[in-house]
């Protein structure tokens, strides 16, 4: 998931959503951590919370239903 303000039309959507701050550590377990969406010129217009955890080499989220359907969770381009 991208960890900085992401534009509007990037991932397919006026409305990309993404994470505030550092992923957790393997140690951290799950982690709730708060996700922006990026609209109308403001990197966080709308936030909400998910749970991250770190699976050694991959993570786990648990992400929230968006309330409208043009906002999208935005990948960080990593493979």
């Amino acid at each position: 998931m991208a960890l900085s303000c992401v534009n509007k039309g990037h991932c397919g959507t006026d409305a990309p959503r993404w994470l505030i701050g550092a992923h957790p550590t393997v140690d951290d377990g799950v982690v709730q951590h708060e996700v922006c969406f990026s609209s109308f010129g403001n990197c966080c217009y709308y936030s909400t919370k998910i749970n991250v955890r770190n699976c050694e080499g991959f993570y786990v989220y648990r992400l929230q239903r968006p309330p409208h359907c043009y906002l999208r969770y935005c990948g960080s381009g990593l493979p």
